[in-house]
């Protein structure tokens, strides 16, 4: 499966990020784990994070929202930015699924019953194999993950890992939005977006048995900063495919679930004549990253150095400022300007020709 770069909703976070964000994803679907370019990490900054109860703040922990809802806030009632239509959690006492009112049924843990799913799985640094962290069915949002730290952690990149090893179908696509919070207020605080629509590839594709694993790597462009001073970041996973393993949106449908909730009413701007998606991603991995991993400022050539072709590029932006080309790769200090505070940063790292 080819890897291709997609750009997701370019969003300016004055006062969260020091310069425009605008992040950018890669995905990749393979055959197995390890055919994967990337793994999961034991030493990401969420790793060994322990499920702890809510809300949490200021602590190192990942916590599971799927559980509970604040009223209009996890239950029935949030919109969807990117579809402009409510996102609820899976209800479980009546035919019509998701068409809840607030205070009605039981929400949804986010796993799928029986399977000893749990969001400790997620920050292990282990695939995991199995139905190992396979998210609830019949769910906008098949499961909400919150990880809290103890003290503001800059984030560069974020990775999700994924894939069903028994059967290769639509849970092996996943699909997210993530936001985050820089307040250390937990739950409570105020979250504001950073990723929106991030998926493995595009909707309508048939995983018909040939990926078992899946990968995207979000980050700012050229390992810039993606959250600032993150105290909680949230995950929104959504529900992925249907009973023919196509990779199916989770909010425009003919009808809702399976046939035998056809009585229940019929998505609103359908534009697909699809079933929405009803089957949730089996999600192994998140691994969260400090600015600079991986790809490191002033490195114009992206081979992991900084050696003459380097310093040729960053002397053509010496004196100019970070409109010029790529120059802002070279803008250390981020002040719009290429000048002698980035030339002695660039210096120190340099690694001598190659």
């Amino acid at each position: 499966m080819k890897r291709i770069a997609a750009l997701a909703a370019l969003i300016s976070l004055a006062g969260v990020a020091s310069a425009t964000l605008t992040p950018i994803y890669f995905w990749e679907l393979k055959g197995t784990q390890a055919q994967l370019t990337k793994q999961p990490s034991a030493t990401d900054l969420v790793n060994g994070f322990t499920e702890a109860s809510l809300p949490g703040p200021l602590n190192n922990n990942v916590m599971n929202e799927s559980a509970y809802g604040y009223a209009d806030e996890f239950g029935p009632g949030i919109i969807d930015p990117t579809n402009q239509l409510y996102s609820m959690l899976m209800y479980s006492n009546s035919l019509c699924l998701d068409m809840q009112v607030p205070g009605v049924g039981q929400n949804s843990d986010g796993f799928l019953p029986g399977y000893g799913g749990n969001v400790g799985q997620f920050t292990d640094g282990v695939f995991g194999g199995g139905l190992y962290g396979i998210l609830r069915d019949y769910g906008r949002y098949a499961l909400v993950v919150r990880f809290g730290f103890a003290q503001p952690t800059d984030i560069g990149k974020i990775r999700v890992f994924g894939g069903n090893i028994l059967n290769r179908d639509g849970r092996t696509f996943h699909h997210y939005d993530v936001y985050a919070s820089t307040d250390g207020l937990g739950a409570y605080g105020s979250f504001f977006p950073v990723a929106l629509g991030v998926k493995t590839g595009q909707i309508g594709q048939v995983n018909a048995n040939l990926w078992s694993a899946s990968l995207t790597d979000l980050s700012n462009y050229d390992g810039k900063t993606l959250v600032a001073g993150c105290t909680d970041l949230r995950i929104l996973f959504y529900c992925v495919s249907n009973t023919q393993s196509l990779f199916t949106d989770p909010w425009q449908g003919i009808a809702q679930e399976d046939p035998a909730h056809q009585v229940c009413e019929v998505e609103p701007g359908d534009v697909d004549g699809r079933r929405k998606a009803f089957e949730a991603s089996i999600i192994r991995e998140i691994d969260v990253f400090p600015p600079g991993f991986e790809t490191p400022w002033g490195d114009i050539d992206y081979d992991g150095d900084h050696d003459m072709v380097d310093a040729a590029a960053f002397q053509r932006c010496f004196g100019g400022s970070t409109a010029t080309g790529g120059c802002f790769r070279f803008d250390y200090n981020e002040d719009t300007v290429i000048n002698g505070a980035d030339f002695a940063t660039f210096a120190l790292s340099m690694t001598g020709p190659q």
